[in-house]
């Protein structure tokens, strides 16, 4: 199974999503990040320090509505980034597989980035296949 993989070249990361394999949640990310809406965020940093605070943040207003399966709520850019731009995350709710699938192997596939402190910014940018 193909998933998401994240390259590096002079210090800007490249993640690429297989936008089929996560179903729902991978078209959402698609269409906020692929498309003539990805300027609104302007520059996209990984920053892991805060996650939680920023996904609270971002999917609040929808709490309790969806959670758990079979719908998750997803938000894009996720909460393990941040952006120059002031638009907030786009927020959707998404099967739950997928969302937590996507989530993970970004997760995964960005590991090899480590981040020290809230100081140590990697830039992204994304690919969708």
């Amino acid at each position: 199974m193909t998933r998401v993989t994240a390259t590096e070249q002079d210090g800007l990361i490249t993640i690429r999503i297989p936008v089929a394999v996560y179903g729902d949640t991978g078209l959402h990310w698609r269409e906020v990040l692929g498309g003539s809406r990805r300027a609104e965020f302007g520059r996209i940093y990984l920053q892991r320090f805060g996650a939680a605070t920023r996904r609270k943040y971002a999917t609040y207003p929808l709490r309790g509505v969806y959670s758990g399966d079979p719908a998750d709520l997803d938000e894009c850019p996720g909460a393990m980034y941040i952006w120059t731009g002031r638009v907030p995350a786009d927020v959707e709710a998404v099967f739950a597989h997928h969302n937590r699938a996507l989530g993970k192997h970004m997760e995964l596939a960005l590991r090899q980035f480590p981040q020290a402190s809230e100081a140590d910014l990697w830039e992204v940018e994304f690919e969708f296949r």
